[in-house]
Order: C-alpha cells, then structure tokens, then sequence
C-alpha cells in the first residue's frame, strides 16, 4: 500500500516539480489525507504520528539551518513520507538513496548546463529513493 501512494503521489509531485519547480499544498494536502485514512483503517495512527511528529521537527530545524537550500516543498513531501513509513531505519535508508539519485540528478544538470546555480527539482530523487527504499 505504501508503495502505491509513494508511486500515486512521486509521479504527480515529480511533474509538477520539474515542469514548475514548486509542489502545490494542493497535493500535499490530498496525500495527507490518503496517509490518514490509511492510518487510521491500518491501526498504525500513533506509531507513525510519533515518528512522523519527530521526523517533522527535525526536517524543520533543517530547513531553519540551511537557509533554504531545500524547498519547503521537499521538506513537507519528506515529512509526508516520514508519517507513511513510520520506521526511522527505512526513513534513513529512503534520504540515503534519495541522496545518491540527486546526486546523479545534480551531476546530470551540471553538465547539462554548464552552471553551478541551476535549480535542481527534487521531488524525482526524493521519489526514487523512498521506493527503493521500501522495495529493498
């Protein structure tokens, strides 16, 4: 079921990433609501909130401390994924191959554009590598 709404919701928020470079609250809120009413049907509602609710505070004393260089589209979608998967080793596992798929997606957009200050859409990495993650 994760797996679904990971594919469901990556696909919509990877288009509108790369084609606008932003990840409507729009969305954001529908997938909200999706994790849930899964949550609630699946009897997971406290666990999850409890790591969701800590996953949340840290992603935003991250995004206090660097100063922006992630969107605070990412970071919702991130804090999103944090309350459907619920485990902290998963959730780590799915920022590290996030991490290695921007990464190539970084080194593709330098070369492709020669410059260092290009916007670089992470809503297809972060996508990835939480899917793997839960493949894996």
């Amino acid at each position: 079921m994760n797996q679904a709404v990971i594919i469901l919701f990556g696909t919509l928020f990877s288009y509108t990433d790369l084609k606008r470079h932003v990840i409507p609250n729009r969305f954001l809120a529908l997938m909200l609501l999706v994790i849930l009413f899964k949550m609630i049907f699946t009897h997971e509602l406290q666990q999850h909130l409890v790591f969701g609710l800590s996953a949340i505070s840290a992603l935003t004393i991250f995004q206090w401390i660097s100063g922006g260089v992630v969107g605070m589209g990412d970071i919702k979608y991130l804090a999103l994924l944090s309350l459907l998967i619920g485990s902290f080793t998963v959730f780590v596992k799915g920022l590290e191959y996030s991490f290695i798929a921007a990464s190539i997606m970084a080194l593709v957009v330098f070369i492709h554009t020669s410059s260092i200050k290009a916007s670089i859409p992470l809503a297809p990495p972060i996508s990835l590598g939480f899917l793997l993650a839960l493949i894996i």
